[in-house]
């Protein structure tokens, strides 16, 4: 389980670290598509950006499935 503290607003980097058992090639795409649908953002401008939002995070993290504390 995720604690709330982990989740923040974060790098990409330091994301991927967080959901280490998923493969980074699995990720990636994952991460980038979910910052240019909340941003409303190009796909090529999000693969871009160095920084994850925290509400991205969450969605992030939701998606792949990890259980985390409640913020």
């Amino acid at each position: 389980m995720i604690r709330k503290e982990q989740i923040k607003t974060m790098g990409k980097a330091q994301l991927r670290q967080l959901v280490r058992p998923v493969s980074v090639k699995y990720v990636t795409p994952i991460i980038n598509e979910t910052i240019a649908k909340q941003r409303g953002v190009s796909l090529e401008f999000a693969k871009k950006q160095k920084i994850v939002f925290q509400k991205e995070v969450i969605i992030i993290l939701d998606f792949l499935g990890f259980e985390y504390e409640p913020l």
